[in-house]
């Protein structure tokens, strides 16, 4: 068992404090005087505190097995070394600033709070290493697993080693291709319901005085975050809460909004909980902690109520939907509790990330309106058009473009920028030794843009790099349509998907993260987005309202922090022609 800090200095400053008093007793008798013990026992207190930092801060880093490696040029806070930039807004632009700008092999070094050793993994042997060959030597740190447990669930992602192999195992085969299949139809169930209560919402604010016919604004993330949830509630609860229908907020919806809403405000909190001593947490609370208790009380109500009702279900022998909790409970792997913790990670992370990712693909497409109408056309071409009937769903997986702007959008704008993990042993990364202790930060944000992986144009959005030419982009002076293309015996003339994007290796495209520890739902969440994004493209057009770009903030997944104000208009359906309309109109002529 690890001996905090504290112990050792608090007794290295009793002994100091004994050996001074009986120096001055013996020695120096004549200095004494009233309250002389408290002024000692101070200045050794002040002494050691300096000693400490100065130790933590300047000389130990100097005999580091890491020393030798690539670091940023400038030293940084005597206190907080670069760990404010590195954790700066936005998430990840530091990171991979110095990924590209500092010449490394994969490693960089850099120096923390008080001295804390901070390693940036960034080349495919050292990302090797962390996520694969020695994935269980790097935990998640122990400040944010607590503050997971407290304001969300005790589930999967708060625990490490066997625990971890454990529940993974369980947890893995609700979300293989079988099920996962099996989901799709809802999934463009959902996708097609959100476009009618789009539509409502735009026939009732038109028949408002004050409303244009320029089209209907809305903040994009509210209803990203509605339809994510939804679809969240019947992957895990079995249950159709119709968040997209309602414009009430409901209690699970108001919860979720007041843990994961990012803001500068939580950020700090985030921060007073993973760099303060637990006793100090507790006894100065941060502002924030007793509306966080309460909605995470709320949805654990919720979620607890939902397993034992499906538990006295199967018991009974009645029939119940194959779904997450299903899956959970008749593995015998839990009790209810667990269960509900595992459930409300699920939910967590089935919606969060998800709705992110299409808030700023919308953001995207409204600085793009070519990119918005080739993939409108794309959509046309294989059938998906507004007010069409569905599509078949293999259908989906073969749209070159939508696939590409959505790789692009994983690539460029990863729900969760940056993850920290903690060396639990000594090890080794790439060869070099590691100390336990040392920090470790994976940032798909930076490997995304990396220029060693991406090439020097990492930073662009370009979806066209993951289409094989030669036909990479849509010819929009003769639009393609499936009955010319039928005509032709032709294939879509988009171009054909590729897999890499270009890049020199796959760890540059870590949104899901990879290996034992990677996310579970990656199948799930594309066809997700692929399903929500083709609706909303092919129904609406998308212009943005507000003349910022989008600040994302946010701990575990960063999200716009004040939303995106996006306009809306419905895509006019051109009629059909008629059989010898035209030769009809030359004879009038």
């Amino acid at each position: 068992m690890k001996i905090p800090t504290i112990i050792p200095l608090g007794s290295l400053l009793v002994l100091q404090y004994v050996a001074l008093s009986i120096t001055i007793a013996v020695y120096h008798p004549h200095v004494y005087f009233p309250g002389i013990r408290i002024v000692a026992l101070l200045a050794l207190l002040v002494t050691d505190v300096l000693g400490y930092i100065l130790w933590r801060s300047l000389i130990r880093p100097q005999f580091s097995v890491l020393r030798d490696l690539p670091q940023p040029s400038t030293r940084g806070g005597l206190l907080t070394g670069h760990v404010g930039a590195v954790f700066s807004i936005p998430l990840g632009r530091q990171v991979a600033d110095w990924v590209n700008n500092i010449p490394n092999n994969g490693l960089v070094w850099f120096r923390g709070m008080l001295g804390a050793e901070y390693l940036i993994v960034a080349g495919a042997e050292s990302l090797r290493d962390v996520l694969f060959a020695r994935a269980y030597d790097f935990e998640k740190t122990s400040a944010f697993r607590r503050y997971t447990r407290r304001f969300m669930a005790a589930g999967l992602v708060t625990h490490e080693g066997d625990s971890h192999k454990r529940r993974r195992r369980a947890i893995a085969p609700v979300f293989q291709p079988r099920n996962v299949d099996a989901l799709k139809p809802m999934l463009s169930e959902k996708s097609e319901r959100l476009i009618q209560a789009l539509s409502r919402k735009a026939a009732w604010d038109q028949g408002s005085a004050s409303q244009t016919n320029d089209g209907t604004v809305i903040d994009i993330c509210d209803w990203a975050t509605r339809f994510a949830l939804d679809v969240a509630c019947v992957v895990g609860f079995g249950d159709d809460w119709g968040l997209v229908e309602t414009p009430e907020v409901k209690p699970i919806l108001a919860a979720y909004q007041t843990i994961f809403t990012g803001s500068k405000t939580k950020m700090s909190q985030y921060a007073w909980h993973n760099t303060a001593p637990r006793w100090l947490v507790d006894a100065f609370p941060h502002q924030l902690d007793k509306s966080m208790d309460e909605a995470a009380r709320t949805v654990n109500a919720i979620s607890l109520q939902a397993v034992m009702k499906r538990v006295q279900k199967l018991e009974r022998g009645e029939k119940c939907p194959q779904d997450f909790l299903t899956e959970v409970i008749q593995s015998k792997k839990f009790t209810p509790q667990e269960c509900s913790d595992e459930l409300l990670i699920l939910m967590a992370a089935a919606h969060e990330s998800t709705a992110a990712l299409i808030a700023m693909t919308v953001y995207q497409l409204t600085q793009n309106p070519q990119l918005q109408a080739q993939l409108r056309e794309e959509l046309a071409f294989f059938g998906l058009r507004a007010g069409s009937a569905p599509i078949n769903e293999s259908q989906y997986e073969h749209m070159t473009l939508l696939n590409a702007v959505l790789s692009e959008m994983m690539r460029l704008e990863p729900p969760l920028p940056i993850t920290l993990r903690k060396t639990v042993r000594n090890t080794s990364i790439a060869g070099h030794p590691v100390r336990a202790g040392t920090y470790v930060i994976i940032s798909p944000y930076a490997m995304g843009r990396s220029q060693d992986i991406w090439g020097p144009t990492a930073s662009h959005f370009n979806p066209h790099r993951w289409i094989d030419p030669p036909a990479a982009t849509i010819n929009s002076e003769k639009p393609a349509t499936a009955a010319a293309a039928a005509a032709d015996d032709a294939s879509p003339p988009f171009g054909t998907l590729n897999e890499h994007g270009g890049a020199a290796n796959h760890y540059g495209m870590l949104t899901f993260l990879k290996g034992p520890k990677g996310c579970t739902g990656e199948r799930f969440a594309k066809a997700e987005l692929r399903r929500v994004i083709a609706s909303l493209v092919a129904n609406f057009e998308w212009t943005l309202e507000q003349s910022h770009r989008p600040e994302q903030v946010g701990i575990v997944v960063v999200k716009p922090e004040n939303g995106i104000s996006v306009r809306f208009r419905a895509v006019s359906t051109p009629e059909p022609e008629m059989e010898g309309e035209n030769e009809k109109g030359d004879l009038l002529l």
